[in-house]
């Protein structure tokens, strides 16, 4: 049998070079306005993926990036895409997608097989992914695999989910809506002390995502601090009981604005 000799790398690199300049042609001659799923890298509408089918985003995974950095292949370089650019040009949300049965199922989770409803993830684990990517600034993508005619069968996996996101986010011990930041902080005080499992904040990014760093304060003393809030920021604790929380603002660009905060 003759050998056939395997393309180099420059010869790929060439080849994915060509077809992006021919697709982004294509793009702009005959669909201006559509938004691609990482589309050219030159293609300034984008839709951002961050880099993993695991549920799970970056602790600090900022709305906006650039050009070029929407992209990933796979290469650990590229992950920073899933993180952006707090100082980026195109406002793209970071995607991220996961399937609803474990990797170990059929096509890696994405793909219906009948007997393996025993590897659909719990609610409980559906919950930690959606407080890592929508409580991270992201986007959640839940697949549900299609059973052959046509039903979907795990429709009660989905159902006790989102049951479990109300109980757990509903009712919040304090909530303030629209926070007055004194000195870039907000403080929230409780009538006695409360166990705290979970602090929600959300930005006004109205005017763009402008707080850059933050921290949470319980009791006067430092428990958390991290860079990125935006749309949501769900800061889970584990072992944590407080008569009231400070929230400061330690790092901004312009006037920072507070949606709202709560605590649970």
């Amino acid at each position: 049998m003759e050998n056939i000799a395997k393309p180099t790398k420059q010869q790929l690199d060439w080849h994915e070079l060509e077809l992006g300049i021919l697709i982004h042609y294509c793009l702009k001659m005959y669909r201006p306005d559509a938004i691609c799923f990482q589309g050219p890298k030159a293609w300034p509408q984008n839709v951002r993926w961050v880099g993993n089918e695991d549920g799970l985003a970056p602790e600090n995974c900022w709305a906006t990036t650039n050009a070029g950095d929407a992209r990933f292949n796979g290469t650990i370089p590229e992950e920073q895409a899933g993180v952006g650019d707090p100082d980026g040009r195109y406002y793209w949300p970071a995607e991220t997608d996961m399937p609803n049965r474990t990797h170990a199922a059929f096509g890696g989770g994405w793909s219906w097989q009948p007997n393996e409803e025993h590897l659909c993830y719990m609610p409980e684990q559906l919950l930690d992914c959606y407080i890592r990517s929508v409580g991270r600034n992201s986007n959640l993508l839940l697949d549900m695999a299609i059973s052959r005619d046509g039903d979907f069968q795990d429709e009660e996996q989905f159902r006790a989910f989102g049951k479990l996101i109300r109980e757990t986010f509903s009712g919040p011990i304090r909530q303030i809506d629209r926070p007055i930041l004194a000195d870039c902080r907000c403080e929230i005080r409780f009538d006695a002390p409360q166990r705290v499992l979970y602090h929600v904040l959300r930005e006004d990014i109205s005017e763009g995502q402008r707080i850059r760093a933050f921290r949470i304060l319980a009791d006067g003393k430092p428990v958390y601090e991290s860079a990125c809030i935006g749309h949501k920021r769900i800061v889970p604790f584990e072992s944590l009981t407080a008569a009231g929380l400070v929230i400061e603002i330690t790092n901004a660009v312009g006037r920072p604005a507070r949606r709202d905060v709560a605590v649970y």
